[in-house]
């Protein structure tokens, strides 16, 4: 299906993963007492503590032997992961319930702009070349930079809205000169990824102080965009080739790496961007050929082109709202357009801006704002969703420049500006 987004495959896509869901549900498992202590005795044996797994035997009044007895379940370490796992699945689903429920008019005539909170500067990052992509964690308490020169910094988001004057927490080297293309963090474990031009997606453990890379998944291309799974369980990566990669990533090691079978609907250029529904009952991928792709989240069948998203200009960024009724799509012709995914039209083109970057423009956490980069100002712009007003800037007055990249907290009114001098500028409300 060509020019048009149908609507019809995202609630086939979204059974199909409420299905799954219930199949992986452990909300009715159930761990007897005995069967607690024999796993915590089980554990401390494996560990070489038998004193303490003895101890904990006379202390419970149950046998020692419980412990062979609790083979069969699983270590308390994979039990304990799978417990996790389920928590934040529930998370999620809560968090699903209390979407933003953005609903943009057909016409702007009449519509209200909402202001955004006054911000300022707060802290800064440096890298010794342009800074080229950033992330805020799932919760918000992390944000990511990365730069041309290969280094990447995590600050604390805490620390950056107090002002701060040090709120870098770790410091982590892709290679040598090795562009850092893109930047996401885990949704939960404590780990960050990071996509380099050399065709590796590297992974930090950010629980730890080493500075290199715990383990790392290697293409032929050079990766220019990722997005991970609600679950943590699939990294989707975009790279200079037309065939999206899918990572399982409990396979262990580097990981198994899928297609789509859809030989057919592949790009025929790079793909330039990706994203994930809240849901992933679907995700979306742009490219260098200038169409943007809808694919089933569960499947990985296609399910629609627009083929002249941005008139054929190379695709930027993608983005879905929390509701998948919208998608944001920006283009190298250095438009923003707001498409509704139930008709297929867009219904806001952002365009009062200049970018001669690949920078993308994005949602704030409340989706009520979009901001975008803006060469005349030497900063970033930011719109009203509805009406399409500009109602404020980001900027750093005393320096102002180009800007590569933009991210925005998942959690409140937190933005991070990758700027060309190297220079990342996170900006929060005043207190």
């Amino acid at each position: 299906v060509h020019g048009d987004f149908s609507p019809k495959h995202r609630s086939m896509a979204s059974e199909a993963m409420d299905r799954v869901d219930d199949e992986r549900s452990l909300d009715r498992f159930e761990l007897r007492e005995d069967e607690l202590y024999g796993l915590v005795m089980r554990h401390l044996l494996s560990d070489g503590y038998a004193d303490a797994a003895d101890a904990v035997a006379r202390a419970s009044g149950l046998p020692l032997s419980i412990a062979d007895d609790a083979a069969d379940m699983g270590t308390l370490a994979e039990l304990l992961a799978l417990g996790r796992k389920a928590k934040r699945e529930a998370e999620l689903k809560a968090s699903n319930r209390r979407v933003n429920d953005l609903h943009v008019p057909e016409s702007t005539s009449g519509a209200i702009s909402e202001r955004l909170p006054p911000s300022r500067l707060k802290a800064t990052a440096k890298h010794s070349g342009p800074c080229r992509a950033s992330a805020f964690s799932a919760n918000g308490e992390r944000i990511a930079t990365g730069g041309a020169d290969g280094s990447v910094r995590v600050l604390s988001a805490v620390g950056a809205k107090a002002g701060q004057a040090s709120c870098v927490t770790h410091s982590y080297v892709n290679a040598a000169d090795d562009k850092v293309n893109s930047l996401l963090f885990h949704p939960f474990a404590p780990r960050l990824f990071s996509g380099s031009r050399d065709g590796t997606v590297r992974v930090f453990d950010i629980s730890h102080e080493g500075q290199i890379a715990a383990h790392q998944f290697a293409d032929a291309a050079p990766v220019r965009a990722m997005a991970l799974h609600p679950s943590g369980d699939f990294l989707l990566v975009g790279a200079e080739h037309p065939v999206l990669r899918i990572y399982d990533l409990n396979a262990g090691g580097d990981g198994l790496c899928y297609t789509s079978h859809d030989l057919e609907q592949f790009h025929v250029a790079g793909i330039t961007c990706v994203a994930y529904a809240a849901d992933a009952a679907f995700y979306v991928t742009g490219s260098r050929d200038g169409t943007v792709k809808l694919w089933n989240g569960v499947t990985n069948e296609h399910i629609s082109t627009q083929s002249q998203a941005h008139g054929g200009a190379e695709i930027v960024s993608v983005a879905v709202t929390q509701n998948k009724r919208y998608l944001l799509t920006t283009g190298r012709d250095s438009t923003t357009k707001l498409w509704d995914l139930t008709t297929g039209r867009v219904v806001r083109t952002f365009s009062d801006y200049a970018s001669s970057l690949q920078c993308p423009a994005v949602f704030t956490h409340t989706e009520r704002h979009i901001i975008a980069p803006d060469d005349r100002i030497g900063g970033a712009i930011v719109y009203d969703t509805c009406s399409g007003e500009v109602v404020a800037q980001l900027v750093d007055p005393k320096a102002p420049s180009r800007v590569r990249h933009i991210s925005t907290s998942p959690t409140e009114h937190g933005v991070t500006v990758c700027c060309e001098d190297g220079r990342a500028l996170v900006f929060f409300p005043e207190i």
